[in-house]
């Protein structure tokens, strides 16, 4: 049963790209779709379904249905990924910025980025090429930080292994950051997320699809839960919130957060704001 569609998925045929124990993904015209578990959850380029995944190979979307190895599905929900806010509260936003350092830096799996926050981190990266990686993510980082954004971003596109490197993943976290913060002051467009996006491009479709959805600020549940709890919520929510990101991958759910947390501190000034 087809309980939520994504809101980012695009109509047409698709063909079968890979397949994992609780996603499928599917591809059209370099545009990624995902079969997706309840347990998954919803998401801007997801189709959830309820219980185990059925050995899929086809997919067809049409304006009114889901077709998955020749079955049609009723569009019954479209999952609504964008994050929309003017209402929020200055000191539980600067208060959850800060709690939301501190989970990165008590929870976060020992080999994420999350030593971009402690460099009392980097001593679990031990071997050569770990520690290449470090280097390679801290130079990255300090470029994007200082003033040449787009050279960083470029540097930090494809840095570290897994189905989504760990330099992509910050970056989505650095682009949802943004997008953040345009939605709270009701800033105007920001010019650089599409060069942003340009800069981060790469032949990971998985990678590519997860910057995509940034830059358009479209979220997956976890982040949406997490981005609507940063804004409104106390410490608990937003650890919980946190919590449940960090299940993600071995590190990319941390490795989202950093991105979001640095990028966050940074935008907002936060240190200077809790002192004012």
């Amino acid at each position: 049963m087809l309980i939520s569609t994504g809101d980012r998925i695009r109509c047409g045929e698709y063909a079968l790209h890979s397949r994992f124990k609780r996603v499928v993904n599917f591809v059209q015209n370099g545009r990624l779709a995902s079969v997706v578990e309840e347990s998954v959850g919803g998401g801007p380029l997801n189709l959830v379904l309820r219980g185990a995944l059925p050995p899929l190979h086809s997919l067809r979307i049409d304006e009114g249905a889901v077709c998955l190895n020749g079955v049609s599905h009723g569009i019954a929900e479209r999952f609504q990924s964008s994050f929309q806010t003017t209402d929020w509260d200055p000191d539980v936003f600067y208060s959850n910025v800060e709690i939301l350092q501190q989970v990165l830096l008590a929870r976060a799996p020992e080999k994420s980025l999350a030593f971009l926050l402690s460099p009392r981190r980097q001593a679990a990266f031990r071997l050569g090429f770990e520690q290449e990686l470090v280097r390679r993510v801290r130079e990255s980082v300090h470029l994007i930080f200082g003033g040449r954004l787009i050279e960083g971003v470029r540097a930090l596109s494809g840095c570290g292994g897994g189905l989504t490197p760990a330099g992509d993943d910050f970056i989505a976290g650095l682009l949802t950051a943004r997008h953040l913060r345009r939605q709270m002051l009701a800033e105007p467009p920001d010019p650089d997320v599409p060069r942003i996006r340009e800069a981060a491009r790469s032949d990971n479709l998985i990678a590519d699809s997860l910057i995509e959805c940034a830059a358009e600020g479209a979220l997956c549940e976890a982040h949406l839960r997490l981005a609507k709890a940063m804004v409104r919520d106390g410490s608990a929510e937003v650890t919980r919130c946190a919590d449940q990101v960090m299940q993600a991958g071995a590190t990319s759910g941390s490795d989202w957060l950093t991105g979001l947390c640095m990028t966050l501190m940074e935008d907002f000034d936060v240190t200077k704001e809790r002192g004012a």
